[in-house]
C-alpha cells in the first residue's frame, strides 16, 4: 500500500474572499511557488500577496490593512495596537502592466509584513486590500497564519480503516501532541481547538477531540472525524507552453484578441480502478515555459471544460473544483447540461500555468460538494492532511497557534 503523506499545523485556513474582479490571487511564503501562507512567530519572514486585474486604463490606488482574527477566521476582539506595532506605510506600490499579452492587466503585489511592521500576536490573521478612497468597501481578503515553534511535538502514522469495509475507499490517520517543558496545556478538552483538513479543500475541515490524554501526551485516535474519503488524484491540464498547447489541451484558438482554449473531454470514472498520477493536491502554479516573468507576460485565456455524460443531474448541481475557484462553489465553476454535446460544460478565465482540478457532485440544498460522484474513492490516493491547533487560556483570551508540523 502507498504511504499517505500527511501535513500537520494547527489553525483553519479561510479560503480568499474577492469582491471585485482581482484574478490569480496568491498568498504565500516569499519565494516559493506553492505552499500554505504561514509565518514563524517572532522571525522575519515575509509573505507575497499578488493578484491581477484586468484594465485597459491606469491601475488604481489601493491600500491595505492587516485584521487578527480567531481560530474560525472571525475577526478577534484584539485592537490593532495589541497585535500590530507599526505598519505605518500600508499602501501597496509595487504595480506592474501586462507585456506582449492578448488581454492587458495590472499586477500587484505586496510584501508583508514590511521591516517596519511586528506581528506581536501568534493566530490566524487576515490582509485586507481596499481601494484608498473607500477604506470602508474590502475588496479582496486572504488568510494567513503565525504559529509557534517549540511549545509542541506532533507525531502521527496512517492506518488502514478498522472497518473492513472502508478499507478500499478511505483514508485514516492517528497523531499524537506532546507538550515541551515549560509549556503546558490547561483544560485541553475545552481550552484546545484542533482541526483536520484534507488537501486544500476548504469544505472537508474537520474539529476534532483527543481520545485520551496522559501526562503531556494527547492521542488522536478512533474517530469517525478522523476518517476521510479517499477521492481519487487530481485531473490536471497545462498551459504553460508559450502556445499553451500543453498536455490535455486539444485547441487553442484567439478570438478578437481573446485567447480561447478547449480541453480534451472529460469522462466520470467512479468505477475506474486507481491509476497512480503526479498531482498537486487541487492547486495550480502561474508558469510560461522558458519565460523569467509570468507574472506581467502570461496570457490569459478562456478555458473551456466539458464533462460527457448521458446522464441529468435533476436533483444536484455539477462544479468545476479546485484553487482555481478559490475552493468554493461560485457561479463560474458551476457547469450546464449541453444536450447537443451530452456534456456538462463550463468556461473559466485563467492565467497561463499549470492547473489540478476535479468535477463535484453538490445535491440542492447542500454546500458540501461530492467528490466520489464522477471521480471514485480509493485508499491509495495521495492526499496530503493539514491539522490545525489553537490554544486559548484564560490569561491570553485569544487563539494561538502553537505548532507546525509536517509529517
Amino acid at each position: 500500500m502507498k504511504r499517505l503523506c500527511i501535513t500537520v499545523i494547527v489553525c483553519v485556513c479561510v479560503v480568499c474572499s474577492v469582491a471585485q474582479p482581482f484574478l490569480s490571487v496568491k498568498c504565500l511564503p516569499d519565494g516559493q511557488i506553492m505552499g500554505k501562507p504561514m509565518l514563524r512567530f517572532q522571525s522575519r519572514d515575509q509573505l507575497r500577496l499578488s493578484f491581477d486585474e484586468i484594465t485597459e486604463a491606469d491601475a488604481r490606488y489601493l491600500n491595505y490593512r492587516i485584521v487578527h482574527c480567531n481560530a474560525d477566521g472571525t475577526p478577534s476582539d484584539m485592537q490593532e495596537i495589541q497585535y500590530l506595532e507599526g505598519g505605518y506605510n500600508n499602501s501597496i506600490d509595487d504595480i506592474r502592466f501586462s507585456l506582449n499579452t492578448y488581454t492587458s492587466y495590472s499586477h500587484y503585489e505586496l510584501l508583508f509584513p514590511d521591516e517596519n511592521t511586528t506581528l506581536k500576536l501568534s493566530g490566524n490573521y487576515r490582509v485586507e486590500v481596499f481601494d484608498a478612497n473607500n477604506a470602508e468597501e474590502v475588496l479582496l481578503s486572504a488568510p494567513f497564519m503565525v504559529y509557534e515553534e517549540q511549545l509542541i511535538d506532533l507525531n502521527g502514522s496512517s492506518i488502514l480503516p478498522k472497518r473492513v469495509e472502508y478499507r478500499r475507499t478511505k483514508q485514516e490517520f492517528n497523531f499524537t501532541i506532546q507538550t515541551l517543558p515549560p509549556f503546558e496545556i490547561i483544560q485541553p478538552y475545552q481550552n484546545l481547538q484542533v482541526f483536520v483538513q484534507q488537501n486544500g479543500d476548504q469544505t472537508n475541515i474537520r474539529s476534532v477531540q483527543p481520545h485520551y490524554v496522559v501526562g503531556n501526551t494527547l492521542t488522536f485516535s478512533d474517530s469517525d472525524e478522523l476518517l476521510f474519503d479517499g477521492a481519487n488524484e487530481y485531473r490536471n491540464f497545462d498551459l504553460r507552453p508559450s502556445n499553451l498547447q500543453g498536455s490535455g489541451v486539444d485547441n487553442v484558438f484567439v478570438v478578437d484578441d481573446e485567447v480561447h482554449v478547449q480541453l480534451y473531454p472529460f469522462l466520470p470514472r467512479p468505477t475506474q480502478a486507481y491509476t497512480s498520477g503526479e498531482d498537486i493536491n487541487g492547486h495550480y502554479v502561474v508558469e510560461v515555459t522558458h519565460n523569467p516573468n509570468p507574472p506581467i507576460e502570461a496570457n490569459y485565456a478562456h478555458v473551456d471544460f466539458q464533462l460527457q455524460t448521458r446522464s441529468v443531474e435533476r436533483t444536484g448541481a455539477v462544479y468545476v473544483y479546485g484553487e482555481l475557484t478559490h475552493w468554493t462553489l461560485n457561479d463560474d465553476g458551476r457547469m450546464h447540461y449541453n444536450m447537443e454535446h451530452s456534456a456538462y460544460e463550463t468556461s473559466l478565465f485563467l492565467k497561463q500555468g499549470f492547473y489540478d482540478f476535479m468535477f463535484v457532485y453538490v445535491p440542492h440544498n447542500d454546500a458540501t460538494p461530492d467528490f466520489s460522484y464522477y471521480e471514485g474513492n480509493h485508499t491509495l490516493t495521495k492526499n496530503t492532511y493539514t491539522v490545525y491547533v489553537y490554544y486559548r487560556s484564560n490569561a491570553d483570551g485569544y487563539d494561538r497557534l502553537i505548532g507546525f508540523k509536517t509529517l
